[in-house]
């Protein structure tokens, strides 16, 4: 891309910090806790709850079959209650964002996998990113699992303990 003219040599010096900085760590190195889901048939009310019993303050949406479906925010929990577009008894579906997960979308698959180098430049624009694990492929769709949700704090931890 550089040599192209897309990018400068700035933004290749970047990658190539990152890359020493994090070695080969991947996110399976962070040991990352089990994610903490909730269904979109369940109520505004009961997402509101569980992110303030953990601290969290966004969750992902689940589908009955377990297949990720988007995220919930208490900031948007928050805007959809004070416009009346809901209250807390609506569906987790009606206040969440929903995650497009085809091949023409912008959902950055995220695993265990992916390196710590890719997870600070996906910070870059995102506070937080749902490692996730393909459940199905076909030629228009894929389904995944949220299996954890990673953040700054996480990333911060490891340097610490590994510095």
């Amino acid at each position: 891309m550089t040599n192209l003219g897309f990018l400068d040599e700035s933004h290749e010096q970047e990658k190539k910090r990152r890359a020493s900085r994090w070695g080969s760590a991947t996110i399976r190195d962070l040991n990352p806790k089990e994610a903490v889901v909730i269904q979109a048939s369940s109520s505004a009310r009961e997402a509101v709850e569980i992110m303030q019993q953990n601290g969290f303050d966004q969750l992902p949406v689940i589908s009955s079959k377990g297949v990720l479906m988007g995220i919930v925010t208490l900031g948007n929990v928050l805007s959809q209650l004070s416009n009346n577009r809901a209250d807390l008894d609506s569906s987790v579906r009606s206040v969440m964002f929903r995650f497009k997960t085809s091949s023409s979308s912008k959902f950055r698959e995220i695993t265990l996998d992916t390196r710590l180098s890719t997870l600070e430049e996906f910070f870059e624009n995102n506070t937080a990113a749902i490692v996730t694990e393909r459940l199905a492929v076909d030629d228009q769709k894929v389904a995944f699992r949220p299996v954890s949700v990673v953040t700054y704090v996480d990333i911060l931890s490891y340097l610490m303990s590994h510095s």
